[in-house]
């Protein structure tokens, strides 16, 4: 059908597109690809760069799969990045960064890359296949950041494309390499702490108005060395000099990092080696991805290595295995509050004098960074009767739902937290001494963090990929942290660089993926992880509501908007209610959200999620009218008849047995447009033309009701009635500007041209087919605009002007090759593009058309695009 949606958030230089590669940070991208421009300085990895310079280069490089590996924070995605940018003009089709850490569900790396790319996938069949079709004979550069939790994916991945696509070359971030045969393994070591971990400490130290010079540099090494020349840990670090002194840094630090690590060493180890006998990690052992020489040359790129040694016998934080605010394995004490917030901190009572007399003083008078009032707190600590009035609230929803739920949210309520419980496998110092040096680095941060700030860091990791303050208030708000407060402690957890400012959007914000686990750890000795998600499936599914509610409105370019940045929490919040007992939220948010994503273009994972929903055979009711219908339009688009039949023939029974009409219109739209597609014009135009016009609505079967005459506006296209096409059309877009909403107007105004065209009225022919393109360019729809831009082509040679027509043919095949179904598959379509190439052949001439035709098909996506719509 002309209405099939593009895949909203998988298409290059979209305007409007979230996530386009904009290297000259002006909206408007500089050739293929999706690297966003550095924000940060980069400091450092001259060899390795060198080294991946040559090993990227097509021409000159032996491997086609290069692996960085290395510990979490030690840098790999920022030197993958910096890497792919300086070889990308070696990759005229682009260079793509797929990022993986966002995926918790096996299966989803091969869709992960589609979306990366853009691809406007329309098919049923395995991505990898799309992946194949889209980029057989290119040149471009994949990196697949962060692996190693969806290892065997990314191994099959790139067994699957490395064989058949001689121009792609694959540039893996992981904590352990794929160990697939010709894999080119560089291990990232930290800095060499004398000049490049120094000089990353400076540049970052620079914002609290530290200036390195002869003087202080000893003590800049010595900080640097105590964390191991690990990025990320020195950029904490860095950060606390806006609150310490470089001395009062460098003894915290050898507090966390020194005594204590050595401590834990069993007596009689070397710190240095790590055991009796070696058997601790070394320089050189694979384990702690220090594999000795790796550089050409047999240069190495790391420090002296790690000093700690192999630490086994407990955690860094405290004597006993436990941070000090949950030794005696007690999160929440007798009245429901973390031991150092029960008038004193652990800190104090145990740490310096000085520290502690200081940290009072500042709490009795006050601090600008929201120091916390300790009798405030008090007062408004785990509000009992919020809590309380919470446990009953969900008790109610539990006897409506699942008595397993209930009975553990049951217990949750009465005791809180485990008491006894141990300490979370996360937050054990297990693994090669840098990991440790890392971790606790972390720990130390979340030590010198108030204890709302840490409340809230833990809370905030539920998310994926991003953030608003408004979705922090809802979901992470609750017990002694209220909604009031998180902006402020957002601001303080941003100036910690705990969190980081989304680097498109400042009004987002995110987690760097090891702090993120680290307040996922946190979450989970707290005994909250399940409570806070469901608040994140909760705050997602309320959106989707409001988003299928307002569809049909003047909102609905924002809500695709929205859809598109919030696709990552989306998806995870619908896998929670689809793992979670209650079937009635996961039906109901496989109905908003598949509807969502099918008009948004994300067909694969309305698929998905409507397909496990519907297996489970919910009871009648509109939310399972809504779900049939939105899985047989999913089918429609992915030009699955038979399947879209299946749902069209469930769709129609469930709508009859509610009784409601309007969701009988809606049906009406299944059953005809899989008829039309499958050629039975006549029988389609009198289904479509049954249906009765009722009065619009502004949700979900609202739009439905629209795209009903749109179908049936298209099926007398298909048809060669042109008249009866306009009427329809222009009654669809009369009810699309009433309505505000431009989905379906832009195909409306797509078939006027056509009519225009066909009754010799060029100049109109060309207004519609613009103002057509402009509307599918609103929505990200990219099958419409390929639909405009053919009607175009057309109305543009039947102008006179037939390079302008070559231009636009050429940068409609490049639209069209994003989809992988060009023409959509339509035999009709299909004949009338050729009858379009070929006139346009005979007006200018072969070799005219030949350069025009390819001027257009190499220009960047939005130039091209900004060249049909305005015609310059």
């Amino acid at each position: 059908m002309s209405e099939s949606g593009g895949r909203a958030a998988a298409q290059p230089g979209r305007p409007g597109d979230p996530h386009p590669g904009r290297p000259d940070g002006s909206g408007r991208p500089q050739r293929p690809g999706n690297l966003l421009p550095e924000t940060r300085s980069f400091v450092g990895r001259v060899e390795e760069l060198a080294w991946l310079d040559e090993e990227l280069n097509p021409g000159s490089g032996v491997g086609r799969l290069v692996s960085l590996v290395g510990v979490g924070g030690v840098g790999k995605t920022r030197l993958a990045s910096r890497a792919a940018a300086r070889v990308r003009d070696a990759y005229p089709d682009g260079v793509w960064l797929v990022e993986l850490s966002a995926l918790h569900t096996a299966g989803l790396v091969g869709l992960a890359v589609v979306e990366a790319l853009r691809l406007a996938d329309q098919s049923t069949g395995p991505v990898t296949e799309v992946v194949v079709e889209w980029a057989r004979g290119k040149r471009l550069l994949l990196i697949l950041d962060s692996c190693e939790h969806v290892l065997a994916d990314c191994v099959a991945l790139a067994e699957t494309l490395l064989p058949v696509l001689p121009g792609l070359r694959i540039l893996v971030t992981s904590r352990e390499q794929l160990g697939l045969p010709g894999e080119r393994v560089l291990p990232v070591d930290p800095l060499p702490v004398a000049d490049d971990a120094v000089a990353l400490f400076a540049e970052r130290a620079a914002a609290t108005g530290f200036t390195l010079d002869d003087t202080n540099r000893p003590a800049v090494e010595a900080v640097c060395r105590h964390l191991d020349g690990i990025p990320l840990a020195i950029e904490l670090a860095a950060v606390r000099l806006s609150e310490l002194s470089l001395t009062e840094l460098h003894g915290r630090l050898g507090e966390h990092l020194a005594s204590r690590l050595d401590v834990l060493v069993p007596r009689g180890e070397d710190p240095g080696t790590g055991g009796e006998g070696g058997g601790g990690p070394r320089n050189g052992d694979p384990r702690n991805g220090d594999q000795g020489s790796r550089l050409p040359g047999g240069g190495k790129s790391g420090d002296e290595g790690s000093r700690h040694g192999d630490v086994r016998g407990g955690d860094v934080w405290g004597g006993e295995g436990l941070p000090r605010d949950v030794q005696g394995g007690d999160v929440r004490e007798r009245d429901g509050l973390p031991r150092d917030v029960r008038g004193g901190d652990a800190r104090d009572r145990e740490g310096s004098p000085r520290e502690a007399q200081d940290r009072d003083a500042r709490d009795r008078e006050g601090s600008p960074r929201e120091a916390w009032d300790r009798e405030a707190w008090d007062r408004e600590a785990w509000d009992r009767e919020a809590w309380d009035r919470e446990a009953q609230d969900r008790d109610a929803q539990d006897r409506e739902g699942s008595p397993r739920e209930a009975h553990d949210r049951d217990a949750q309520d009465r005791e809180g937290p485990p008491r006894d419980g141990p300490w979370p496998e996360g937050l054990l110092p297990e693994g090669p001494p840098r990991h440790h040096t890392l971790r606790t680095t972390i720990g130390w941060s979340h030590e010198l963090c108030e204890p709302l700030e840490r409340l809230l860091w833990a809370r905030l990791s539920v998310f994926t990929d991003g953030f608003c303050v408004g979705a922090a208030e809802e979901v992470c708000a609750g017990g002694p942290l209220p909604a009031r407060r998180i902006a402020g402690l957002l601001t303080r957890l941003v100036e910690q660089s705990i969190v980081r400012r989304h680097r498109t959007d400042p009004a987002r914000f995110q987690f760097l993926d090891t702090l993120r686990e680290f307040g996922a750890d946190w979450l989970r000795a707290l005994g909250e992880e399940r409570a806070v998600r469901l608040r994140h499936r909760d705050h997602y599914r309320r959106l989707a509501r409001e988003g299928c509610a307002e569809w049909n409105t003047g909102r609905q370019v924002a809500w695709c908007e929205r859809v598109l940045i919030e696709h990552a929490n989306l998806r995870a919040a619908v896998d929670c209610a689809l793992t979670e007992p209650d079937s009635r939220v996961a039906l109901e948010m496989a109905a908003d959200v598949g509807f969502l994503w099918r008009h948004c273009g994300y067909l694969r994972d309305a698929q998905h999620c409507l397909d496990l929903a519907l297996a489970t055979d919910p009871a009648p009711g509109p939310d399972r009218t809504r779900a049939l219908w939105v899985r047989g339009s999913v089918a429609l688009f992915q030009g699955d008849l038979k399947v879209a039949a299946h749902w069209a023939v469930r769709c129609a029974d469930a709508a009859q047995e509610q009784g409601d009409p309007v969701s009988m219109v809606a049906a009406t739209y299944l059953t005809g447009g899989q008829i039309a597609l499958s050629g039975r014009l006549s029988e389609a135009v009198d289904v479509l033309s049954s249906a009765p016009r009722l009065p619009i609505g502004a949700d979900a079967f609202g739009a439905a009701q629209l795209q009903v005459r749109v179908a049936l506006s298209f099926t007398h296209l298909l048809g060669g009635d042109y008249e009866r096409a306009r009427t329809v059309a222009d009654e669809a877009r009369e009810a699309s500007a009433e309505c505000g909403e431009s989905w379906a107007g832009a195909f409306a105004d797509g078939i006027v041209a056509h009519a225009d065209l066909a009754s010799g009225n060029v100049r109109a022919a060309v207004r519609n087919a613009r103002t057509a393109l402009a509307g599918h360019l609103l929505m990200h729809n990219t099958v419409g605009a390929a639909l405009a831009l053919d009607v175009l082509a057309a109305a543009v040679v039947a102008a006179g002007d037939g390079p302008r027509a070559a231009r636009l043919l050429g940068i409609a095949a490049r639209v069209w090759e994003l989809t992988g179904r060009a023409q959509m598959d339509s035999p009709d379509l299909i004949a009338t593009r050729r009858s379009h190439e070929l006139r346009v052949r005979d007006e200018i001439g072969e070799t005219a058309y030949k350069k025009a035709y390819e001027e257009g098909r190499t220009m960047r996506y939005e130039e091209g695009l900004d060249y049909a719509v305005h015609g310059h």
